[in-house]
């Protein structure tokens, strides 16, 4: 079985994946699962991932041999998005940006990031977003006003 075509887009809190197939199976299978990050491994990966209702019901008429769950396996793992070093150079950036930035005369804030941690994942129709908790300390100071 070869992957033709991939179109992936968001339904409620699931991801769904229209997959094109040809070889000994021609025809599209729909995948869907729950983003969430996960933390040990720094990535977006998809949880309580399987075959959608519909497409169930056509593979097991057509290739039972699919529902062992290879395919589905396979497309999981390809679909995991590594996000560490992303947060890393976020973590860099939001630094950088908090030591000695003098946002206007007379006013300097100076900080630092000890930690992000991805929190809840969010989809829209066209983007994955997630909510980033920060923790660490920010000093404002006032000079002349």
């Amino acid at each position: 079985v070869v992957v033709t075509d991939l179109d992936i887009y968001g339904n409620e809190d699931q991801i769904i994946i229209k997959t094109d197939l040809t070889g000994s199976m021609n025809g599209t299978i729909y995948f869907k699962g729950i983003p969430y990050y996960d933390e040990n491994s720094r990535s977006m990966k998809l949880k309580n991932f399987d075959y959608d209702l519909k497409t169930k019901s056509v593979l097991v008429k057509a290739a039972n041999w699919l529902m062992s769950g290879k395919l589905a396996k396979t497309m999981q793992e390809s679909l995991e998005i590594p996000c560490g070093s992303n947060i890393d150079d976020i973590k860099k950036q939001i630094q950088a940006n908090l030591s000695k930035n003098q946002v206007i005369k007379g006013v300097t804030i100076n900080g630092t990031i000890n930690e992000l941690s991805p929190d809840e994942v969010y989809l829209t129709p066209n983007s994955i977003i997630t909510k980033i908790m920060a923790t660490g300390a920010v000093k404002v100071s006032v000079n002349g006003l």
